[in-house]
């Protein structure tokens, strides 16, 4: 009776927090995040007083590049696989 019900016919049901626009929206905001971490370990390193604080914007700019690249690389893994068909 079911046999004829193959799951590789239907279309991927993706949710909300992962549609293509909130990943767009995420990449955005990772953007900017990355490049104030880059300021701040700019001004970090201008005065001198500030260095023992230079972990805080380099942890923000490593860490929201790691986000940046993994959105990226889903994003790109979506849109060769849709293209593929």
């Amino acid at each position: 009776m079911y046999h004829n019900l193959n799951p590789s016919f239907g279309k991927k049901i993706i949710p909300w927090y992962d549609s293509n626009s909130v990943c767009f929206i995420v990449l955005f905001f990772t953007f900017l995040t990355f490049f104030f971490g880059i300021e701040g370990i700019a001004v970090a390193l201008e005065y001198t007083n500030r260095n023992d604080y230079i972990w805080v914007p380099v942890m923000l700019a490593v860490s929201s590049s790691i986000v940046f690249i993994s959105i990226a690389y889903r994003l790109i893994i979506r849109y060769t696989s849709d293209s593929s068909r």
